[in-house]
């Protein structure tokens, strides 16, 4: 992440008893005088990495996007740009069938969707209109069209750019007797040719289906209509192993809405017009959702939990949670997801006032649940999360590979790389490792500082770090900024 990235990645290359060594194989620098920022990083497995970013110089007062292509040993391949309205920004980007999107966007309601095919080494472009100050999430395509969920001024829509033309519609999301800023699209997919929508109306959830020209198909299905004691927050839908599932968090506060923060984790399966089942887990019903605190933290939630049975009630403790999809392996499921709070600061409104601003959000930890096929909870645990910079935005950070044997968890943390692989049958921890990651690839340089660290994981057993540094070199006391990329690779 741009202050911190957890990456969970599983590769049955690397066994139980095996000493683990890791270095730098490969390194590309780019001058930090060419580019405003260090830009956007998208690994294509064995295709090699794309680099996105803008240039310092201008074309008759009009940015250029610049994209640039290195193969697996990060040798430039190709390096291409394009000219675009100026104060474009790049927005997300999204690949499909090894073709690869950015969206750039400006605050003059125009947008430019700029695609590589690292085949051909072919850069297109398509222009359009799109509402500058609504935004833009959940994006997923087809071979045609990009999808996303969109809200302004209160108003939620889901949106289909045209990829052929640039034209961009919108679907309105109304509900009769509900007000606008009571209805939020939770999550939009594209299964089977058609656009599915979970829409959260009040504290009900109901799944709309769609086609490309925004038009409803079907009767709309109401997954809530049977809930009474817990609220959906958040939902993600996915298909795995030839079933819809939908998991993500839920309270069992009144008042469901977006405003609630979760108390716990919810597993769904439906068939397509209602839930086949769907199980709610308290975070701590969860065996090890505390393991990431201090002894005495554990003991303070332990006494509380006691205190609560004591009352014949449920003990809670609310969280912020990124959710992921189901992930199927091996006939069981894997649920992924991320606890973080916001940080907050006294900022200035004025020469009367001062306001409270989110300063960043802490990450506290990540946790994997392991499900069977009707939902019972075969293990879980989970891996604290240390950084020292705050992301500015909520996202998902984790990126997740799994075999039959085991599962490895991994995130940035200053000059390090800190791991935990968990036994994929039993949960267990069965290995821990610290490798320095941020060096460059000479004996002779030392890395004096490190920003914006990210990490991915590429390919194999290969891993993409990227930042911004100052590099000193050691025999001449030279020193150089640069953006830079490093290929990481964990050896036996």
């Amino acid at each position: 992440m741009k202050r911190l990235l957890l990456i969970l990645i599983a590769f049955a290359a690397i066994g139980f008893g095996y000493s683990l060594q890791a270095q730098v194989v490969a390194r590309v620098e780019i001058s930090r005088d060419i580019d405003t920022d260090q830009g956007r990083i998208t690994p294509m497995g064995d295709l090699g990495v794309l680099r996105y970013s803008f240039l310092k110089k201008k074309e008759k007062g009009k940015n250029v996007y610049k994209v640039m292509h290195f193969d697996t040993n990060l040798k430039l391949v190709n390096s291409d740009s394009v000219v675009v309205e100026r104060n474009m920004s790049l927005d997300d980007t999204i690949s499909h069938k090894g073709v690869y999107y950015s969206i750039l966007r400006d605050n003059r309601d125009n947008f430019t969707v700029v695609g590589y095919n690292p085949a051909t080494h072919r850069v297109t472009t398509v222009n359009g209109k799109f509402r500058k100050k609504a935004s833009m999430r959940n994006l997923v395509m087809d071979d045609s069209h990009i999808v996303f969920s969109s809200t302004e001024k209160k108003l939620d829509r889901l949106g289909v750019i045209n990829l052929s033309t640039g034209e961009c519609h919108y679907t309105d999301m109304h509900f009769k007797g509900v007000r606008d800023q009571n209805i939020f699209i939770l999550d939009n997919v594209i299964i089977d040719g058609k656009i599915h929508a979970l829409v959260r109306f009040g504290t009900d959830v109901v799944l709309m289906r769609l086609d490309f020209d925004g038009n409803f198909v079907g009767q709309p299905a109401i997954l809530t209509a049977n809930l009474t004691d817990h609220h959906i927050l958040t939902a993600s839908l996915s298909k795995a192993g030839g079933h819809y599932f939908v998991t993500g968090t839920y309270t069992d506060k009144e008042r469901g809405d977006a405003t609630s923060i979760a108390q716990g984790i919810y597993f769904g399966q439906f068939n397509g017009e209602a839930f086949t089942f769907i199980k709610f887990y308290n975070f701590f019903d969860l065996k090890n959702f505390t393991q990431y605190m201090s002894e005495k933290g554990q003991e303070k939630i332990e006494r509380n939990k006691e205190k609560a049975e004591k009352k014949g009630k449920t003990f809670s403790q609310e969280y912020s949670i990124v959710s992921h999809e189901i992930v199927e392996q091996g006939g069981n499921y894997y649920y992924i997801g991320e606890a973080y709070h916001p940080v907050y600061s006294m900022g200035s409104g004025g020469f009367i006032y001062l306001s409270r601003v989110i300063a960043g959000y802490k990450y506290t930890h990540g946790f994997i649940i392991k499900f069977d096929r009707e939902g019972n909870v075969l293990w879980d645990n989970c891996f604290p999360i240390s950084h020292k910079h705050l992301p500015a935005y909520v996202r998902r950070f984790i990126h997740a590979r799994f075999s039959d044997n085991q599962v490895n968890a991994l995130y940035a943390f200053e000059d390090k790389l800190v791991s935990k692989t968990f036994d994929a049958n039993s949960g267990e921890v069965v290995k821990d490792r610290n490798e320095e990651a941020l060096k460059t690839d000479s004996d002779d340089e030392k890395v004096k500082d490190n920003n914006n660290v990210d990490v991915e994981y590429w390919y194999g057993n290969h891993f993409l770090i990227f930042g911004d540094q100052l590099v000193k070199k050691e025999s001449t006391k030279e020193r150089r900024k640069v953006y830079y990329i490093n290929k990481f690779t964990v050896n036996n």
